[in-house]
């Protein structure tokens, strides 16, 4: 079993375990994913894969300016500058877990 992720037209799964490992309840039916990730800015077009099992997932192109996400699990997504603003919030140096 897993959930069904969606947010703003876009979807995707996650095991319970992480779900519920990585989010906090902010309403009915309304979550908001919580922890660190690390994330850098991507100066050369380049691509990025990810791989789950040993299989790869899915394949994205990334964009000068794009941001590289790497989630607590190891996954890593590329998104555009606005979605980064959107769902991510800068943390102190204190916060850091490097």
């Amino acid at each position: 079993p897993f959930y069904i992720v969606a947010h703003n037209g876009d979807s995707y799964g996650a095991a319970p375990a992480e779900f519920e490992g990585t989010h906090e309840r902010v309403g009915p039916n309304t979550w908001r994913k919580v922890g660190l990730v690390r994330a850098y800015r991507v100066s050369e077009a380049c691509t990025v894969e990810t791989w789950i099992a040993g299989g790869r997932e899915a394949s994205v192109d990334a964009q000068p300016g794009d941001w590289i996400v790497r989630q607590a699990t190891g996954e890593l997504m590329a998104i555009t500058p606005a979605a980064f603003a959107e769902r991510y919030e800068p943390v102190t140096p204190a916060a850091r877990q490097d």
